[in-house]
């Protein structure tokens, strides 16, 4: 007989509002990098982001599985009432992501310092590798965020995630920006100015973490506080996937700039890949949620619960990427304007990476089903296979097609990944995302589609009509998605804004 889901268990609509609103500013992180561009210019951009990128594989991989590690373990000696073990996987995850970003750092340095050499001063390459080893040194302040934001998710306290991913980071990030633009010190500044606004995050972290978990108990953890074995052995096989995944979706960037060594061209494609990461960034905050109820369902044997919670929460990611699908694919050069002039060349990388983002944040959520019933080890290995993909087709086209021979290899192992997931968690869980209620937001797509497509001809003016036709867009979709019908477990959702609240309570009298 299988043990009933604890009361306290985590719903989506119990941390709707923080939730929603970290999605929001998730999504709009790529705008940052439009103020970049704009300062910085293709050429500057050209340098700054494939470092940036770049670094994302070791970002990925020095968490060393720690965030999914507690969205796992501390649910489930929640459950069992085993505070010793919940101090240790919270010290275990603080400690490991912070002397792991110290060694990365260090690492990191050293083979920039030496690759520099090879490609001789002042190309583009060298540049690169420079303001890459500046920006490693963000690594251990970016860890352990991480882990004190993966903390908060997993004692299901959205909110501390909101202030810390949704807040801060966007706010100190841009400060930062801005002081390296007044400083004049060019790509260079920026990176720096990146270090500090880590910093700065990360001490914003701690204090947020610190109000929310008890100042006194989480030092005890950090520095007091056993190793969870139990949790590195979990966590192993997941900081490899992550590794794997982050070669799967970013080798390009270690390849391309050996082939295309015009910085303006690598700012553009670069340029179009962070635009459209808005749209999977809509999925970021959903993952974080849907990997404590998985967890803790599976631990209690319910099934049932895993269906419908991916059933629903796929269904919002989806509800929520549509409309900047819709916006990338209708208005690439309207968007690519915010960046300026240099960037336009870039609307058919957006519109081919908005399309293949939108995808990839729809299905993004089964993947969690994999790992967090017990089978890292198949997420390596799905990982790995979309790797040698990625591999194959990049050494295959970039050499001959530079750019788009990047975009298609990159597409290719993003989506290879999604397939594999979705098959095996059929197969393995016999659970699927799918659901006759996904038609609503396609529906409400089309609407809002042909209502953009048929005022955008009227409006002359290129800025007018991006901003009138996505306003008139978003609200079709949004009023089409209410006459389709909304579900109770959406109502409460919505019910959580006052002034819905207040609507439906005057309808109903």
């Amino acid at each position: 007989m299988k043990n009933p889901a604890p009361a306290s268990a985590p719903a989506p609509a119990s941390a709707s509002a923080p939730l929603l609103l970290t999605v929001v500013c998730q999504a709009a992180a790529p705008l940052y990098h439009g103020v970049v561009m704009n300062l910085f210019g293709a050429a500057g951009y050209g340098i700054y982001a494939p470092a940036l990128i770049i670094l994302e594989i070791p970002t990925r991989a020095g968490v060393c599985g720690m965030d999914f590690g507690l969205m796992r373990k501390i649910p489930m000696h929640r459950a069992q009432g085993d505070t010793a073990r919940e101090a240790a996987a919270v010290g275990t995850a603080v400690r490991v992501t912070f002397f792991s970003g110290l060694f990365l750092a260090l690492i990191i340095n050293l083979l920039t310092f030496t690759l520099r050499d090879l490609f001789g001063a002042g190309t583009t390459a060298a540049s690169i590798l420079s303001v890459l080893g500046l920006l490693a040194f963000s690594l251990p302040f970016v860890l352990v965020t991480v882990a004190l934001a993966s903390l908060t998710l997993a004692t299901q306290t959205a909110r501390g995630n909101f202030w810390i991913r949704g807040v801060t980071e966007p706010i100190a990030m841009l400060l930062g920006l801005l002081a390296a633009a007044l400083s004049g010190g060019g790509v260079t500044a920026l990176a720096i100015a990146h270090v500090a606004a880590s910093a700065v995050a990360t001490t914003v972290a701690l204090f947020v973490t610190s109000r929310i978990y008890g100042g006194r108990r989480l030092a005890r953890a950090i520095f007091r506080a056993p190793h969870h074995r139990a949790m590195e052995r979990f966590s192993l096989p997941l900081a490899i996937s992550e590794l794997l995944a982050a070669l799967s979706q970013y080798f390009h960037a270690l390849l391309l700039p050996l082939w295309v060594t015009d910085a303006t061209l690598l700012g553009v494609f670069f340029g179009a890949e962070y635009f459209a990461r808005a749209i999977n960034n809509t999925r970021y905050g959903f993952d974080t949620v849907f990997c404590p109820i998985v967890a803790e369902a599976h631990t209690h044997g319910d099934r049932p619960r895993i269906q419908e919670n991916l059933s629903l929460l796929s269904r919002w990611v989806f509800s929520l990427a549509l409309p900047l699908v819709l916006l990338f694919s209708l208005f690439p050069e309207s968007i690519l304007s915010i960046a300026g002039r240099d960037f336009y060349s870039g609307a058919v990388f957006l519109v081919a990476f908005a399309i293949a983002m939108g995808l990839y944040s729809a299905f993004g959520l089964t993947g969690w089903v994999i790992a967090m019933t017990g089978r890292p080890r198949l997420t390596l290995l799905n990982n790995a296979i979309a790797v040698l993909a990625n591999l194959a087709l990049s050494i295959a086209l970039v050499p001959t097609h530079g750019a788009y021979g990047a975009l298609i290899a990159t597409i290719a192992a993003m989506l290879l990944v999604r397939l594999l997931e979705n098959i095996e968690a059929y197969a393995l869980v016999r659970v699927h995302l799918f659901h006759p209620l996904f038609f609503k937001p396609l529906v409400a797509a089309a609407a809002s589609c042909a209502a953009q497509l048929v005022l955008s001809p009227l409006i002359p003016n290129p800025l007018v009509r991006v901003i009138t036709a996505t306003s008139v867009g978003f609200l079709v979709y949004l009023v089409s998605f209410i006459v389709l019908g909304l579900t109770a477990e959406e109502w409460r959702v919505l019910e959580r804004i006052k002034w819905v609240r207040r609507l439906r309570k005057g309808g109903a009298t």
